[in-house]
């Protein structure tokens, strides 16, 4: 069998999923040229293994199910023992592959060309703050892929998270750097006033504000195979301290996580990913959230039972 190079993987687990992505940003992801980023495609296309589809030049391979995906922890623990034993199929490596791609791995986080500008933007909104002036964040992507210039006025920084709390029109609002698609700009207008404001005191455990409309913050409580465990931990670090372990109720589900979230986004969006490796177990409100996030995403596909009546 072909050996296939490394990132021509990388890539084919970026495109999997329902959404574009650009010929630069695959670039600054994988860390080399678009022209080659160009070729690598033409090498999945010859493959003929994938559903390639484009919109001018941004990309994406859609598909319902993916058989490089670990779903079981005795599948994860099979693959720790070829590991081992310098025995990993080709199979097992594309599996392991997705996991480090589609995380918090080193080669997309340390990306130099993200790092710059990642400095760039703290740097300018450090001058806005300092100025007492408002700035213009170009094309800011939310979370319903809608693109628009923010102008907003500068609150604090949290550089070790990428992002910037801030006030736009009377309301407290978090932005991520990752979502700025364009540059951030200084401007002369001056800053909005407001009251003290301290973000980082009402933030839920993923950096999320206390909403302006004062709805209940969100009890959740997710019981967790060791599969689900060890992925919740690489993507959310913080999380730890959440978890407790769960093995005398379920030792098929040996963790329990509890927390309590203002925004139900994150752990919705990672249970969704890892349904056959998680119980959402309460509230009644923390399940019908999710279920409703879930119900926009993987309608066709059903729960498996996952979620407790």
């Amino acid at each position: 069998m072909k050996k296939v190079p490394i990132n021509i993987l990388r890539l084919e687990f970026l495109l999997k999923g329902s959404d574009f992505i650009s010929i630069k940003r695959l670039s600054e992801l994988l860390n080399v040229g678009e022209r080659q980023v160009y070729r690598y495609l033409v090498e999945i296309q010859k493959q003929g293994n994938n559903n390639l589809d484009n919109k001018g030049d941004s990309y994406r391979i859609f598909e319902q199910n993916d058989d490089n995906v670990i779903k079981t922890s005795e599948e994860l623990l099979a693959i720790y023992y070829a590991i081992q034993n310098n025995k990993l199929t080709e199979l097992q490596i594309r599996k392991l592959l997705k996991i480090v791609t589609q995380t918090n791995c080193l080669w997309v986080n340390k990306n130099p060309v993200e790092e710059k500008k990642n400095r760039q933007i703290i740097a300018t909104i450090q001058r806005s703050i300092d100025n007492n002036t408002k700035v213009l964040l170009k094309n800011y992507q939310s979370r319903d892929k809608v693109s628009s210039d923010r102008f907003v006025t500068p609150v604090l920084l949290e550089k070790e998270r990428n992002r910037l709390y801030a006030m736009e029109n009377g309301n407290r609002k978090c932005f991520n750097f990752e979502n700025i698609m364009g540059k951030v700009e200084l401007t002369r207008a001056k800053a909005e006033v407001f009251e003290d404001w301290n973000p980082l005191k009402d933030t839920d455990p993923f950096g999320f504000i206390k909403p302006s409309d004062n709805q209940p913050i969100i009890c959740v409580e997710i019981a967790l195979t060791i599969f689900a465990h060890s992925q919740l931990i690489r993507q959310f670090s913080i999380m730890k301290k959440y978890i407790s372990d769960y093995s005398k109720t379920d030792k098929n589900y040996p963790f329990l996580l509890s927390i309590s979230v203002w925004d139900i986004q994150p752990i919705a969006r990672f249970c969704v990913g890892l349904l056959h490796s998680v119980k959402i177990l309460g509230s009644k409100d923390a399940i019908e959230k999710i279920k409703k996030y879930a119900d926009e995403r993987i309608f066709n596909l059903g729960y498996n039972n996952n979620f407790n009546n």
